[in-house]
């Protein structure tokens, strides 16, 4: 009886070993490398810098699943588009994450970089069977739960995907996280405006609240500010905060969509007291404009990344000029 209960009591105890292991947390600097992913904001060597620490996990830890997750994360997140492309990132990631899963099943965030591939491939109910295997092993996982909104917005699901984007804002203590959140929030709503008119003002305001939230939690983001220049020179139609906006970001990052953005913004202002302007003094105007921007109104109208509503307008400004 004593024996049996010794074994019992060692088995008990190996047991318990076992679970604690695979329960450790992830080294520090495992955390730092994924807030580094999810910070990147277009510009900035933080990838560099979490692919270095990825590099070293790799090293230090084969066998713990940290340096696959990372990879997969920050691949899925920055190299693949929103259509699941290209493929073979789709499949590089898949496979990160698999071996990750396989080396170190407690690993949740492996499941999130697999449904994140799942996510933007529209394999949807692959994509739910990954979040809920995050969410099992992490019920308040920020990557899972925005996940989860993601794929309410992208099948049309509005209401529950406000739900789940504010679950996920309300999640992460990531000023950056929160605000890609808001981000998020303005796209839908912008794409909930242009599917339904009757109410496009109504989501239109929504959407600027939203991306407004977005810039105060990460003001300094160059692709954040031009995001929202773009959103004001179209659906908003504000063009002094179109034009502050664009040259933000310009002031960031020379970029030639920050560059006809802070053109567009200008020469739709000066469309709106066009009729002020007649003949020579108009010439005047779009000259003065093309010198400050560098772009002459002729190209303007010729970009291709401007919407057909941006577009028209600049072609309503660009028919009330004389005729040569």
């Amino acid at each position: 009886m004593t024996r049996l209960l010794t074994q019992w009591l060692c088995i008990g105890l190996f047991a318990m070993a076992i679970t604690a292991t695979a329960a450790a947390p992830p080294p520090p600097a495992y955390n730092e490398a994924l807030e580094l992913i999810h910070a990147f904001s277009g510009s900035g060597d933080e990838l560099q810098k979490a692919r270095q620490i990825a590099d070293g996990l790799m090293k230090s830890d084969p066998k713990s699943g940290y340096s696959q997750v990372l990879h997969a994360e920050a691949l899925s997140t920055w190299r693949l588009d929103q259509k699941g492309q290209p493929a073979d990132i789709r499949d590089q990631v898949l496979a990160l994450a698999d071996e990750a899963i396989k080396l170190n099943p407690n690993l949740a965030q492996a499941h999130v970089a697999k449904a994140r591939a799942l996510v933007r491939s529209s394999l949807h109910e692959r994509a739910n069977a990954s979040i809920d295997a995050a969410l099992k092993l992490e019920p308040n996982l920020s990557g899972a739960l925005f996940l989860r909104a993601q794929i309410f917005r992208r099948t049309g699901a509005i209401s529950e995907a406000e739900t789940w984007h504010k679950k996920f804002i309300d999640s992460t203590p990531h000023a950056a996280r929160k605000a890609n959140g808001y981000g998020w929030l303005g796209t839908m709503y912008e794409e909930a405006g242009a599917k339904d008119p009757a109410q496009r003002a109504a989501w239109t305001a929504k959407a600027r609240t939203a991306y407004e939230n977005e810039i105060r939690l990460a003001p300094d983001g160059a692709w954040r500010n031009l995001n929202f220049a773009v959103f004001l020179n179209d659906h908003a139609a504000d063009f002094d905060a179109a034009e502050r906006y664009a040259q933000k970001a310009l002031s960031m990052k020379e970029a030639p969509k920050a560059r006809y953005h802070w053109a567009a913004a200008k020469y739709q202002k000066l469309g709106v007291d066009a009729a002020k302007l007649q003949g020579p003094k108009l010439v005047e105007a779009v000259d003065g404009i093309a010198k400050a921007t560098r772009v002459p109104l002729a190209e303007a109208v010729k970009f291709e990344e401007f919407s057909g509503v941006v577009r028209g307008r600049l072609k309503e400004l660009q028919g009330r000029l004389p005729r040569p």
